[in-house]
């Protein structure tokens, strides 16, 4: 299966003495869902910023074959302006991926077209595209933050805690619809989350960070 992310035997330090990744490896398939466990501090969002090209490795290789990669992030009132309504933030995502790949610019109304096809599939009705972040619960707030990621068809999409902060019910409504979607865009998942039963449940393979390490915690299919 085709790689979308290898690193290998990385080093990660800050201010050139504490460690926080050490001899760390994992890879991501093209269409696979892999898991990230570990406690706070452990080094998860220094991995994310390394697979993302924020943050550079001491040593070792990091490979990722895409630049298609989106974030959806624990905090869904803290991603989106909340003086701008949802179309505003949705079409300045569209903007910044035509800008990214050399696309010719939608009109307004081509682009509303398109962003009410994509909240409507992540079950938020178009009739609300004008409306403000204040006006959509916590987990509405989470959907439309998948749809802007989506709206810019990425490859690879990592979840960091995005659904910790969601009531049990809510997070299994967002979970069932990230696993519809990915069969649909055939997305390849980073899933980060401390929820043992939700990697459980979802993931192909999972990994656990601790100690600056990465050991394998799973691999439901054997190496591919």
């Amino acid at each position: 299966m085709d790689r979308l992310v290898e690193v290998k035997d990385i080093c990660v330090s800050y201010n050139n003495s504490k460690k926080i990744l050490e001899k760390a490896s994992l890879y991501i398939n093209k269409n696979e869902i892999v898991g990230l466990v570990g406690e706070s501090g452990s080094g998860k969002s220094t991995l994310l910023y390394v697979i993302c090209g924020i943050k550079n490795v001491d040593y070792g290789e990091v490979s990722v074959y895409t630049d298609d990669i989106g974030i959806v992030l624990q905090n869904p009132q803290t991603a989106l302006d909340p003086l701008k309504s949802i179309g505003y933030s949705l079409r300045e995502s569209l903007v910044s991926f035509f800008k990214k790949k050399n696309l010719p610019r939608l009109s307004k109304k081509e682009m509303n077209h398109k962003i009410i096809k994509e909240l409507e599939k992540v079950g938020i009705s178009g009739s609300r595209i004008n409306d403000y972040p204040y006006q959509f619960s916590g987990g509405e707030l989470q959907r439309i933050c998948l749809s802007r990621v989506l709206i810019k068809n990425p490859k690879l999409l990592i979840l960091d805690e995005a659904t910790s902060m969601l009531d049990v019910l809510v997070q299994a409504k967002i979970m069932k619809l990230l696993l519809k979607l990915q069969l649909e865009y055939n997305l390849s998942y980073l899933i980060i989350s401390h929820d043992m039963d939700l990697i459980n449940l979802v993931c192909n393979r999972a990994y656990i960070l601790e100690n600056t390490h990465i050991r394998e915690l799973f691999n439901k299919e054997g190496d591919r």
